[in-house]
Parts: C-alpha cells; sequence; structure tokens
C-alpha cells in the first residue's frame, strides 16, 4: 500500500515537474525581436541589423534559426529659393551692384540644388543552435551562423553654379550639373556592396511565461565585405531664363578595389523578446 501511494506521488510530481518545464520543445516555432527596457529614446522596441529572427526546433535540443532583413530608404537633401534676383528691383542700383551680384550668385546656388539617395538592403543569417542547458525558466544555448549581405545605391544629383547675367534684362545665367551615381552613396562615400559572414555565439533565454522569453547573447564574428565598381554620368547644360545653351554629357567609370575584413566581438545591444508557438 504505501509502495504503491509513494508510485503515485513520483508519477504525480513528475507530470507536475513536466507542466512546469521552460524551453523550447521539438516542434516549437519562435520569433523575437530587440528590447530595451532603458531606453529614453524611443528605441524600446526595433530591428537589428539582421531584421527579423525565426527559430525552429528540430529536437528538445537541436533548434535552426533564419534571420531576414529587407530595407529600403530614400533621402532628399536641398535648397530651394523662388526668389529671382531683379536688376530692376528698387532695392539695388544696377546689374553691377554688388548685392545684387551676391543675389544672383546665391540664388544660382540654390534654386535647383538637391540630392536623392536610393538604397536597397538585403541580408540573410542561417544558423544552428545546440540547448545544452536548462535551470528553471533559464535555457542556455551556443551554437554557429552563416550569412551573407548586399547593398544597393544610387545617388542624383542636381548642382547650379552662377557664371554671369545679361546686364539688359537684369536675368542671371547659370550652369545645370546633373550627376547620376549607378551603384554609389554620394553621402557615405561607399559604392555598392557585398558581405559574406560567420560566426560562432552562446547565449540564454529566460522565460517569463510558456511562450514569451527574454534573452541576451554574444560571440564572435567574421565578415568580409566587397565593394564594386561604379559609374558617374553626368549631363552639363548652360542655361538662362529664356533659352538653353550647349549640353555635354559624358560618362566617368570608377574602378574599386576597397575591401573590408572584420573579425570582432560582440555582444546584443539589447534584450531579446521572442514568442514561441
Amino acid at each position: 500500500m504505501k509502495i504503491a501511494a509513494v508510485a503515485a506521488l513520483m508519477i504525480v510530481s513528475g507530470n507536475i515537474n513536466a507542466q512546469d518545464e521552460f524551453g523550447g520543445k521539438k516542434g516549437a516555432f519562435g520569433t523575437e525581436i530587440q528590447f530595451n527596457p532603458f531606453s529614453n529614446n524611443f528605441t524600446t522596441f526595433k530591428l537589428d541589423n539582421v531584421g527579423l529572427k525565426f527559430r525552429y526546433f528540430i529536437s528538445d535540443e537541436h533548434a535552426i534559426r533564419l534571420g531576414l532583413n529587407v530595407g529600403f530608404d530614400n533621402k532628399v537633401d536641398g535648397i530651394n529659393n523662388p526668389v529671382v534676383p531683379n536688376v530692376l528691383d528698387p532695392k539695388y542700383t544696377g546689374a553691377e551692384d554688388i548685392n545684387y551680384i551676391k543675389d544672383v550668385d546665391e540664388y544660382n546656388n540654390t534654386k535647383d540644388d538637391k540630392q536623392k539617395l536610393n538604397t536597397t538592403k538585403f541580408a540573410v543569417n542561417l544558423g544552428y543552435e545546440y540547448h545544452f542547458a536548462k535551470y528553471g525558466r533559464a535555457d542556455l544555448y551556443a551554437g554557429a551562423k552563416v550569412g551573407f549581405s548586399m547593398v544597393n545605391n544610387k545617388t542624383t544629383v542636381d548642382n547650379t553654379t552662377a557664371w554671369g547675367y545679361d546686364a539688359a534684362t537684369g536675368l542671371s545665367k547659370w550652369t545645370n550639373l546633373t550627376q547620376e551615381y549607378k551603384g554609389y552613396d554620394n553621402i557615405s562615400g561607399n559604392s555598392n556592396s557585398f558581405a559574406i559572414s560567420a560566426g560562432v555565439f552562446t547565449g540564454v533565454d529566460f522565460y517569463i511565461t510558456k511562450h514569451l522569453f527574454v534573452g541576451a547573447e554574444l560571440g564572435i564574428n567574421f565578415k568580409n565585405t566587397k565593394y564594386k565598381d561604379y559609374d558617374v554620368n553626368e549631363v552639363k547644360k548652360a542655361k538662362t531664363f529664356y533659352t538653353d545653351g550647349a549640353t555635354v554629357s559624358l560618362t566617368n567609370k570608377h574602378l574599386v578595389t576597397d575591401k573590408d575584413t572584420e573579425l570582432n566581438f560582440y555582444v546584443e545591444p539589447a534584450l531579446r523578446l521572442g514568442w514561441s508557438f
């Protein structure tokens, strides 16, 4: 009787412990973002350079993960000055007035000046995790990862430069230069790039509930980046307010031999907030 009671108690205890187990189980699928509860600059939740992260447990101890990032960025910088200097304006004494000359120069250097940048980014990371220990709500793991990424840029620049004026009418003249950088970021100074990476890591997940966890991760990462050649197409026009002057077009090819090789330790800059299904 006593033996049966002890056996029954052990079975019940085992069921309770099994119900209280935390951590990934075979067939579990999860996703996560970064979480910084101490942020004061509106970045409490964010996606890192890897973007969205997914994890799938092929067994209780082994999991595969995928990081995917697709990004598009359009930036336009420029100044518009709609006021056209006119030598007949009472504030000027004539076409040779120093203030008029300054205003003409300012107008021609700002009326159409702008720079537009289009950037496309794509990155994929594949990884393997071995969950080697579980202590209560804590799940410790280690693993390795490989990945590649690419960045494509296109910059269009419009600049105007004053080169004189018509003394009879007071209408200014200028040269308009349009430059199209195919495969180049004129702001950062980097051309299109392709990178491969590999690394090893270790981390811990702490389960708040059966499905919700926070985690931290650190590791060593290797990355090699190759920058690509690019072309610059230029169209140059001499203009007045009434007529277009000569147009000159040319293409400059730029050969790029730059490479970056990095080997460094990394720590996730924020806690990882994840949900396991």
